[in-house]
């Protein structure tokens, strides 16, 4: 017996000088057991609103961050393993999405930035006449568009858009090219929120170019925060519509010349496209216009209802809603196909998330990406 103990405790001062030399420190176990059922603090990220929209009060009732700072609670040795485990099990679980804003207040006669016909992280003030992108880490890169509730065919109808902010995005590296821009101006119900890139669709860009169909060409003057720029849709010229603009008041001359017939008589509707920038409308609902407005045109909003066309209206219930399977490769028939919902008397309008290849049958969804 004594052998057999002399030779564990030759054993063991061999394993704790072999630990030393290695520079292994071991610690006891009840640090372990602290460690394994430490609560691990989760963090969000969250965009705050620009300072342009947030109420001249509001930055002194901003709370001192050091007073809500998480403390780490002491491992309590009382506690059995079951207490730790109900806990962490508890912490683990999703939170509830927050409830979503009431917008059955809101006035749908009015002209605003349609929450419907926007891009998901386009956000809407709750007066829906100003909005801004999302700009933390990759949203920076991504334009943002949205298009108002409301459009126009006939008459010689105009409005205004001013940009408020240029976000601050200093984690964008130096070599991106234009990290603020924006760019105003027309487009129909069934187009993209990407204006300018898509037949019947008209953009006028901050940096001084004018596109439709993604073809780009000089026009007007670069514009930037603070600028405001008049859009002005004239359909009384014969057998074409003018598209117009100006900055600041003055006039940037004719954009854009369209048939009348290759329009089929569908309305052209306020459209904004941004990249990190904050903006806002004026449809009409402001008592002054920001700028002078050329003679003879009417503000959107001041036209009688009748005359004006509502865009379309989002469904009221998931059930009105339908999504397609992602994973392998999923055909479905163009929006304009009479394949399909239309086939059945019903509208359905397609948002592909995903990489979209057009082919000769319709649209074909990359595999793997949801359609």
């Amino acid at each position: 017996m004594d052998n057999i103990t002399r030779q564990n405790q030759f054993y063991e001062s061999q394993v704790i000088k072999q630990e030393n030399e290695s520079g292994y420190e071991r610690r006891p176990l009840e640090m372990e057991q602290q460690q394994a059922y430490r609560p691990e603090v989760k963090t969000e990220m969250k965009q705050e609103a620009p300072a342009s929209f947030l109420p001249p009060e509001a930055s002194q009732l901003k709370p001192d961050r050091q007073q809500f700072q998480s403390r780490k609670r002491p491992y309590e040795e009382n506690r059995g393993r079951g207490y730790f485990e109900h806990r962490e099990d508890r912490r683990g679980r999703s939170p509830q999405p927050p409830a979503e804003e009431d917008e059955d207040d809101f006035d749908d006669t009015l002209v605003a930035i349609d929450t419907y016909n926007c891009d998901l992280h386009f956000k809407v003030a709750r007066d829906r006449s100003s909005g801004y992108p999302l700009t933390i880490e990759g949203f920076a890169y991504l334009w943002s568009g949205a298009r108002a509730s409301y459009g126009v065919r006939r008459g010689r109808v105009c409005f205004e858009m001013k940009i408020n902010e240029e976000i601050s995005v200093k984690h964008l590296p130096s070599t991106e090219p234009d990290p603020h821009v924006v760019r105003i101006g027309w487009s129909l119900d069934s187009c993209s929120t990407q204006l300018g890139e898509e037949p019947f669709s008209y953009g006028y860009g901050g940096t001084g170019k004018k596109s439709t169909n993604s073809r780009f060409e000089n026009y007007g003057d670069k514009f930037a925060e603070n600028d405001v720029i008049g859009c002005f849709a004239d359909f009384e010229c014969g057998n074409d519509v003018e598209l117009s603009f100006t900055k600041n008041g003055k006039w940037m001359g004719i954009a854009f010349r369209i048939q009348k017939e290759a329009l089929g008589g569908q309305a052209l509707y306020p459209h904004v496209l941004v990249k990190n920038c904050a903006v806002e409308f004026n449809f009409g609902q402001r008592a002054e216009p920001y700028c002078s407005v050329l003679p003879g045109f009417t503000f959107i909003q001041h036209l009688p209802l009748s005359e004006r066309i509502r865009g379309t209206v989002g469904p009221k219930s998931k059930a009105e809603c339908e999504v397609s399977g992602p994973g392998r490769p999923n055909w479905r028939p163009p929006p304009q196909s009479p394949v399909g919902a239309k086939a059945e008397g019903r509208h359905c309008s397609w948002v592909t998330l995903g990489t979209p290849v057009r082919t000769s049958r319709g649209w074909l969804v990359a595999p793997g990406s949801p359609g």
